[in-house]
């Protein structure tokens, strides 16, 4: 029955996930960790962090090592299938009726008022890293967190650093120093 949960909960952030990559966390949040319990807040934050910092997708990078950790290669490939079946299909109807529809303004408006519905998915997502981030047990992470967290982002906002030197310099500070 738990297997059937997982493929279930694996379709519904498949099917109802829009956007970019980091729009599907507060999906994977909801679903796997409220709703279905598949995995704690705490794992969740974790995996988002690897995922975040490896390139390529990262709806596959949680639910990859979720479905082999639950069921091993078998829940690895069915938790891929299941979760990217969905979305191919429904990219692949939707983009036929864009063709056919694209010039229209009803379309153009709809387009212009996803933008912030994303962005409300975007900041949704840094307030739940930011206030889901906690060690279980131990609290006296909070304060390094958020001067690294207040300090790279003011780096990045007033300087042209890249973004990838932050996360790097980020990663030695929390592995060396903390």
């Amino acid at each position: 029955m738990e297997f059937l949960v997982f493929i279930w909960a694996t379709f519904l952030v498949g099917i109802f996930s829009f956007g970019g990559g980091k729009a599907y966390i507060p999906i994977f949040q909801n679903i796997y960790v409220d709703q279905y319990k598949i995995i704690s807040n705490f794992q969740l934050t974790e995996l988002v962090t690897y995922a975040v910092t490896l390139p390529g997708p990262i709806a596959p990078m949680i639910t990859g090592p979720v479905g082999f950790d639950l069921y091993s290669v078998g829940g690895f490939i069915l938790g891929l299938f299941v979760l990217t079946l969905p979305p191919f299909l429904l990219f692949v109807f939707i983009w036929q009726l864009y063709k056919h529809h694209s010039e229209k303004k009803k379309v153009k408006v709809i387009a212009n008022y996803l933008s912030p519905a994303i962005i409300a998915l975007l900041l949704s997502v840094c307030f739940t890293l930011f206030f889901g981030v906690r060690q279980p047990q131990n609290y006296s992470y909070d304060f390094y967190f958020i001067t690294i967290f207040a300090v790279s982002s003011i780096v990045l906002i007033k300087t042209k650093i890249h973004p990838i030197v932050l996360i790097i310099v980020s990663g030695f500070i929390g592995y060396f120093v903390i």
